[in-house]
C-alpha cells in the first residue's frame, strides 16, 4: 500500500497541509490563513489557537478532496516560523498571544543586552546578531513587562512546538534550528547558553529540551486524530524551523553546498561543519536538524512582501499581470531604481531605520516602470556577496533556488515567470554557474519516521527495516557540487556582475 506523509508548514500568514508520496510526489495541499494582530509599540502578535484551529480546517478540506488518503497516512511532519515566543501554563493553556517575529517591542531590552554584553561578545556566542527580534530579547521583555505572565509559564514554545503538542501531549519537545535561530544557544555547546540565561534571570527549564528535528516527539492522540479525521498513534516528528527545513529541501545537506531562497523574506544559504564568525557580523546561523552543522545565511528582510505591496498599490488585478506589465519594460527600467527596505534590513547592515526608496523617477516613467523596479530591487537586494564574501568557500556548479513561497499571494507572485529570470539571471551571471530549481514542501521533515533518501530532492525514501531505530536525521547522499570559483573572488565585483545581469549597465 502507497504511504502517505503529512506535513504542517505554520507560515507568517497561514498554515499549509500538504498530503506527500515516498517518491516526494505532492498529492494534494491546501492553505487556510488566519489574523495577525498588530499591538502599540511595534507588536505583532498571533494566537495560538487559530494555528491549531487552522490545522482542523485544513484537515476538513483534505477530507473533502481526497479522503482515500487520510487513511494512508503514515506520519506527520512540522515546520514552522521562527523566533516566536509562547508562554504555556501547567494545564497546556497559552497565557498571552504568540509574539512573533516581527514584534519590536524588546528593542530596548536587545539595546541594553548589547550594551551590557557587548555585540562581538553575543555573536561569538550564538552566531547571531542581538536583535529584539530574537526569542531571548522577546523573552526578557516579557519577564520585565509580564511579570506575572513569565512565572506562571512551564514552557515557551515556537510555533511548531505548539503544533506538536495539540497533536501528540507533549509540550516539551524543541530542536536544535528553532534555538539557534532564537539567540538562545551556545553554537560551541549545541545546547542552551545557560550561563547566560541564568545571568539574565531566564530559567532554563521554561525552554523545552533539544532533539534532532526528525525524531519522534510523540503519537497522535485520541483527541487529535478525532478532529483531524486521523487514525490515532500516527508519529509526529518534532519538526524544525522553516528556515532550516527549506534548506534541506533545496538539497543543501554537505559542507560547501549553497542555496537561494526567494519568499515572504529571502536569503542566500550556505552549510558549513563550524559556524562562521564574520568580524562583520553579517552572517546569522542556524542549526541544522540533526544540530551537527549551521547553516550561515545573509538575508534580506523584504522579498516577497515587495512584490505582494506593489501588486496592491499599483492595483495589478493577477500575479501574471504583474509579470505581463513588467515583462513590457526593458531591463534596468529606464534608471529607475527600487531599495526593498519596506521593514528596515538584516544584513549585510542591520539597520531598523533603512526605508524603501525609488530613485530616479522622471516623468516618463509609467506603472509598469514601477512594477519593473521591484522586482529588480528585489532580486539585487539578494546580494551574493553577503556568503559569498564570508563564508570563504569555493562555490558549487549548481546554486538550488528554492520555490519555498507560503500562504497568501507572495508565493504566487515570485513564482510566476518573472520571479524564476530574475533568479536565475542572479545565479548564471553573478555566480557563473548553473542555477537549478528544486521543490522543498516538507522534504526536510519527511525523513526520521522509518525513512531515508538516497539523493534528496531526487530518489525516492528507503523503507528501513522495523527494527531500525527511527528519531536520529540520516542526511541522505546528495549528488557533490564542484568548486568553480573562489567565493573571493566573485565578491569583489558581485555587486557590479548583478547590475549587470539585469542590465543597468555599470
Amino acid at each position: 500500500m502507497q504511504t502517505v506523509l503529512l506535513v504542517f508548514d505554520i507560515g507568517t500568514s497561514g498554515l499549509k497541509a500538504s498530503l506527500v508520496d515516498e517518491r516526494l510526489n505532492i498529492l494534494r495541499n491546501v492553505t487556510t490563513t488566519y489574523p495577525t494582530h498588530h499591538r502599540p509599540n511595534g507588536g505583532v502578535e498571533q494566537d495560538a489557537a487559530d494555528w491549531w484551529m487552522s490545522a482542523v480546517r485544513a484537515m476538513l478540506m483534505l477530507r473533502e478532496l481526497v479522503p482515500e488518503y487520510l487513511k494512508r497516512v503514515d506520519a506527520i511532519g512540522i515546520s514552522g516560523h521562527m523566533l516566536g515566543l509562547l508562554p504555556m501554563d501547567s494545564d497546556g493553556q497559552a497565557l498571552r498571544p504568540a509574539i512573533i517575529r516581527r514584534d519590536t517591542r524588546a528593542k530596548d531590552v536587545a539595546k541594553a543586552l548589547e550594551d551590557t554584553y557587548g555585540a562581538d561578545y553575543f555573536y561569538r556566542i550564538s552566531g547571531n546578531v542581538l536583535t529584539p527580534n530574537l526569542t531571548l530579547s522577546k523573552a526578557v521583555w516579557l519577564k520585565r513587562t509580564e511579570p506575572e505572565v513569565y512565572e506562571r509559564t512551564v514552557k515557551f514554545l515556537q510555533c511548531k512546538d505548539y503544533l506538536v503538542y495539540r497533536l501528540t501531549g507533549n509540550m516539551d519537545s524543541g530542536d536544535f534550528s528553532d534555538a539557534s535561530r532564537a539567540g538562545l544557544m551556545n553554537l560551541s555547546t549545541r545546547d542552551y547558553d545557560y550561563d547566560m540565561l541564568d545571568d539574565l534571570g531566564l530559567h532554563a527549564e521554561k525552554f523545552p529540551t533539544l532533539r534532532p528535528s526528525c525524531a519522534i516527539a510523540g503519537r497522535l492522540t485520541e483527541e487529535a486524530a478525532y478532529h483531524l479525521g486521523l487514525r490515532a498513534g500516527i508519529p509526529v516528528s518534532v519538526g524544525g524551523g522553516n528556515g532550516m527545513c527549506e534548506s534541506v529541501g533545496a538539497g543543501v545537506a554537505q559542507d560547501g553546498a549553497y542555496y537561494m531562497s526567494l519568499d515572504t523574506a529571502a536569503w542566500i544559504a550556505g552549510q558549513s561543519k563550524e559556524p562562521f564568525f564574520d568580524p562583520q557580523r553579517r552572517l546569522g546561523h542556524i542549526c541544522t536538524l540533526d544540530g551537527r552543522s549551521f547553516s550561515v545565511f545573509g538575508a534580506m528582510r523584504c522579498a516577497g512582501k515587495c512584490v505582494n505591496w506593489a501588486q496592491k498599490l499599483f492595483e495589478v488585478g493577477s500575479p501574471r499581470a504583474f509579470d505581463a506589465a513588467a515583462s513590457n519594460i526593458p531591463a534596468g527600467a529606464d534608471g529607475l531604481i527600487f531599495l526593498p527596505y519596506l521593514e528596515g534590513e538584516r544584513s549585510p547592515v542591520y539597520d531598523e531605520q533603512a526605508q524603501g526608496v525609488f530613485f530616479g523617477m522622471t516623468q516618463q516613467h509609467r506603472r509598469e516602470h514601477f512594477l519593473r523596479a521591484v522586482l529588480e530591487g528585489v532580486g539585487c537586494g539578494q546580494q551574493p556577496s553577503r556568503v559569498a564574501a564570508g563564508l570563504r568557500r569555493p562555490l558549487p556548479q549548481a546554486v538550488h533556488g528554492a520555490p519555498v513561497g507560503r500562504a497568501g499571494q507572495c508565493e504566487d507572485v515570485l513564482c510566476v515567470g518573472q520571479r524564476q529570470r530574475i533568479v536565475e539571471g542572479v545565479a548564471a551571471q553573478v555566480f557563473e554557474c548553473a542555477f537549478e530549481r528544486r521543490p522543498v514542501d516538507g522534504v526536510a521533515v519527511f525523513r526520521g519516521f522509518g525513512h531515508e533518501m538516497d539523493r534528496v530532492g531526487r530518489a525516492p525514501f528507503r523503507r528501513r527495516s522495523s527494527a531500525a531505530p527511527v528519531g536520529e536525521c540520516a542526511v541522505g547522499e546528495l549528488i557533490a557540487a564542484q568548486p568553480r570559483q573562489d567565493a573571493l573572488d566573485i565578491a569583489v565585483d558581485v555587486l557590479q556582475h548583478l547590475f549587470v545581469a539585469l542590465g543597468y549597465g555599470v
